[in-house]
């Protein structure tokens, strides 16, 4: 979908009064993208790993991840104050990840002596786990510790309201 100029010039009048705003948002966009993509692939590899697939498994998986996802989706919009749950998410991660330490080194056993599929899931289940993890820890790190980011992150929160702003007038008039 192709966007409208008024939207751009929008978009170019903040980048060229705040240089450094376009890259900052494309590297939030990718981060925040990261962990939830990653707390899917997790979701899916936690499926693969219980032996199967179901209506009722999917649809819990569903509204397990929405929660952290809708987190991950706020920091994107609002300013930097939302980015604070990051931190929750990673500690929820790294306190799962802890907590299944022991297991982690019986399953590397088990890799190495019998190789089957259940491995392979729980492998790809541990990888996804260890990437959000990281990911969100250093993410709210990256957001919030610097008051550069800080700034960054409320003027493209203005930005993008300013455009909503630009694209609900646009169509209202179409509209009418």
């Amino acid at each position: 979908m192709k966007k409208g100029a008024i939207v751009e010039n929008c978009e170019e009048k903040y980048f060229e009064e705040y240089p450094g705003l376009k890259e900052f948002c494309e590297r939030k966009k990718l981060l925040l993208g990261s962990i939830v993509i990653l707390m899917y692939i997790q979701k899916i590899s936690i499926i693969g790993f219980m032996g199967g697939l179901s209506i009722g498994t999917v649809i819990l998986s569903i509204l397990g991840i929405s929660v952290p996802a809708s987190l991950a989706i706020l920091a994107y919009e609002k300013s930097w104050k939302f980015s604070i749950p990051l931190y929750f998410i990673g500690g929820f991660y790294l306190l799962d990840f802890l907590k299944g330490y022991d297991v982690i080194l019986s399953i590397i056993t088990e890799c190495i002596v019998n190789f089957n599929s259940s491995v392979l899931w729980y492998f790809l289940v541990l990888v996804s786990q260890s990437l959000c993890m990281v990911l969100a820890l250093l993410g709210a790190g990256w957001l919030t510790l610097s008051p550069k980011n800080r700034e960054f992150s409320r003027v493209a929160s203005v930005m993008r309201k300013e455009i909503k702003d630009i694209i609900l007038k646009t169509y209202k008039k179409r509209k009418a």
